[in-house]
């Protein structure tokens, strides 16, 4: 945790490490999980079922253990910073929008299967590369607002996204979609969970020790295992014929989604530079994991959301990288 000092300062506080050192410190874990994935499963130590196997341990026990636990522990009414998370939901629904109308000019399809491949290429890796990345960039400063877009666009993007989906689904027009998408809700694992999460939180009440312990032991395999997973999706898969479709939405995830949100945050909303920084670097995370988790769920495009997740995930090392030297983060 950097001094309080070097958070006051109208410049950002440097970080322990160069900027490439730094992103390498966090981010190469990221794709060497996925990279061991692919390797046990080339070599055939795991079979085709265990990507179904991991992805359900996900969807039912550990990412909806790390919703709840993240929204009820995070005073959201205190500590959300309002313009921070307008300028990075701007980009956010800004990049969703231009992915969404473009993919479907260029290559159509239904709106289950183009809601997906935009949320490739917006949903960002700010819990597992953000948080940590502005704790060593900012301490206190950077930690607080990095929590809370992590757990508020998290429980948004979910809960939007399988609307999508399940109203594309249902054979019963928009009115029977809107009933299937309401079900879902009520008997989704991460609905449910991120419903609990914001009650708690909102409520004030205390979690139980043991509960939380349970929660946090859970929720700390969520990111281990859908990389995991992912990798050993990507095994024997060919993507040459879908590789200008994930150099697109990897562009406009590292790309245009951190400048959308640069564009709101400073000229319009005159964020102090911190602030600024913060906004666009969390905007310019790789796409999550939990993307290919929910598209592997409901069978859509998991071979383009795995190579997005991937290919993200290595390009963020220069963009990234890029963007804290910029800011004269290091």
């Amino acid at each position: 945790m950097l001094p309080t000092s070097a958070l006051d300062t109208k410049r950002p506080a440097c970080l322990a490490f160069p900027p490439m050192e730094a992103i390498l410190t966090v981010g190469a874990p990221v794709f060497a999980i996925m990279g061991l994935g692919w390797m046990l499963g080339r070599f055939g130590l795991f079979g085709p079922d265990a990507t179904r196997a991991l992805n359900g341990f996900v969807f039912y026990a550990t990412f909806p253990a790390l919703i709840f636990i993240s929204l009820a522990t995070t005073p959201i009414e205190d500590s959300v910073d309002g313009p921070l998370v307008a300028a990075f939901s701007a980009g956010f629904l800004g990049t969703f929008s231009i992915a969404f109308v473009s993919v479907a000019l260029l290559t159509g399809g239904r709106t289950g299967r183009l809601a997906v491949l935009s949320a490739a290429a917006v949903f960002a890796n700010t819990g597992y590369l953000g948080v940590p990345l502005m704790d060593l960039a900012y301490g206190e400063r950077g930690l607080v607002p990095s929590l809370v877009v992590t757990a508020v666009t998290a429980a948004i993007f979910i809960g939007t996204l399988i609307v999508l989906i399940e109203i594309d689904r249902s054979s019963g027009g928009l009115l029977g979609g809107l009933r299937a998408a309401a079900v879902s809700m009520t008997t989704n694992p991460l609905i449910l969970a991120a419903a609990a999460g914001l009650t708690w939180s909102l409520a004030g009440w205390p979690v139980p020790a043991p509960i939380e312990t349970f929660c946090r032991l859970l929720g700390a395999a969520t990111g281990p295992a859908a990389l995991f997973a992912t990798g050993l999706f990507l095994v024997g898969k060919q993507l040459g014929g879908q590789l200008p479709l994930v150099a697109w939405l990897a562009g406009l995830k590292l790309l245009a989604m951190p400048v959308i949100a640069w564009t709101l945050a400073d000229p319009v909303l005159g964020m102090p530079p911190v602030e600024t920084s913060i906004a666009v670097i969390l905007a310019a995370m790789p796409t999550g994991s939990l993307v290919f988790i929910i598209s592997h769920r409901y069978g859509i495009e998991e071979d383009v959301v795995a190579a997005t997740t991937l290919a993200t995930s290595l390009g963020s090392a220069l963009t990234v990288a890029a963007l804290l030297v910029v800011f004269g983060v290091g």
